[in-house]
């Protein structure tokens, strides 16, 4: 695997090492036998946050099982962020938080996805670790 562009302080929650990556991104993977992943993805980007989220929530907002649950500002490792959490009611029902920012020239978006049933559990402790994102 190649350096990543950014630091993560993974902790006991997930695996240290990707499950994969690719040119723009990686998952991680939670540390045993748990269906739940943390991504972090990136974009060559010098657009605005505002921008960037509003595109991202329109492609993402197209399925029709996809709802917007909440929406707001926050910070990521001390980064201007935005915060989003959806529910998938589609034929595996999922939740998914993430968090938008932009910095060092790139647009990026941390997602913890988790099923459903196992959000209350595992959806803070991923956001615990989405937390400590930091570009390099």
């Amino acid at each position: 695997m190649t350096e990543l562009p950014f630091a993560l302080d993974v902790g006991d929650v997930l695996d240290p090492t990707p499950r994969s990556q690719v040119e723009d991104g990686v998952v991680f993977g939670v540390a045993g036998e748990v269906p739940a992943l943390l991504t972090v993805a990136w974009l060559e980007d010098t657009g605005t946050l505002e921008h960037a989220v509003e595109e991202d929530l329109a492609r993402m907002l197209s399925e029709p099982a996809t709802v917007l649950v909440d929406a707001e500002p926050t910070t990521v490792g001390g980064i201007e962020a935005v915060r989003t959490f959806v529910l998938d009611a589609g034929e595996l029902s999922s939740a998914r938080e993430q968090w938008r920012l932009m910095a060092a020239g790139r647009r990026w978006t941390i997602s913890a996805a988790t099923a459903l049933f196992d959000q209350p559990m595992w959806g803070p402790q991923l956001a615990t670790v989405a937390a400590t994102f930091r570009p390099t």
